[in-house]
């Protein structure tokens, strides 16, 4: 019974971690049909390799259905900036209302919890194509944040923790935005990176050790001995 939950119990752990790098690809065999190769990395440096044999046949099948898989992907990735268009619309059309009842930005409160969880401490760099320059992230004098980058201050929106906007770039009218993918906020179309300088994953910084109250010892007083 012991052995079965160690096994049992493994790939739980493993699956927990954050991944780093994966890719799959098939490779032929010698003597014929072929391999479908997986190579997992996670954040420990532990890295896995699963081969899932398949004949022509079945390697012909699997194209077809990664095609549609990633077209599928396209397709629903094409409906959600259309809502997400709308929905930017949304998130300022609340936060006005709530200036207006208030008198504080709800947006700016959001981004403050987003900064201080995900980026506060953290040396960034700004990968444009494969030109990778310095980046800071500051708090605006009138709220909110700017990306920093050749000494341009840039409007930066933190909407959520997986969800960065870089306003008005790489162009007047034209923003940017950044999705939090792998430890990296990434734009959709791979371009742009923002990153540690380090290596080490963009996300939520573990809750601060607490330490349980101490509670003063009682006093012992020992008894006399009756003489």
């Amino acid at each position: 019974m012991k052995k079965t939950l160690f096994f049992l119990l493994i790939p739980a752990l493993i699956s927990a971690q954050d991944i780093t790098y994966d890719t799959t690809y098939v490779a032929p065999v010698q003597g014929g049909g072929f391999n479908q190769v997986k190579e997992t990395t996670y954040e420990t440096g532990r890295k896995i390799t699963t081969l899932i044999p398949y004949d022509t046949a079945q390697i012909i099948s699997l194209y077809i259905g990664l095609a549609q898989s990633k077209a599928n992907d396209v397709a629903t990735a094409a409906v959600a900036a259309i809502a997400r268009q709308r929905s930017v619309k949304q998130i300022r059309d609340y936060d006005q209302a709530v200036k207006t009842i208030a008198g504080f930005s709800s947006a700016d409160s959001i981004a403050r919890q987003v900064f201080a969880k995900h980026i506060a401490g953290k040396t960034l760099e700004w990968d444009s194509a494969g030109v990778v320059i310095p980046a800071q992230v500051n708090p605006r004098a009138a709220g909110g944040y700017n990306l920093r980058l050749n000494g341009v201050n840039n409007r930066l929106d933190l909407f959520e923790r997986r969800w960065l906007r870089v306003r008005n770039y790489p162009a007047q009218g034209t923003d940017t935005d950044l999705w939090l993918y792998k430890g990296e906020y990434v734009s959709f179309d791979g371009t742009y990176t923002l990153r540690t300088t380090d290596g080490s994953n963009i996300r939520s910084a573990p809750p601060p050790a607490t330490k349980p109250p101490t509670v003063p010892a009682k006093k012992t007083t020992k008894k006399k001995a009756r003489q």
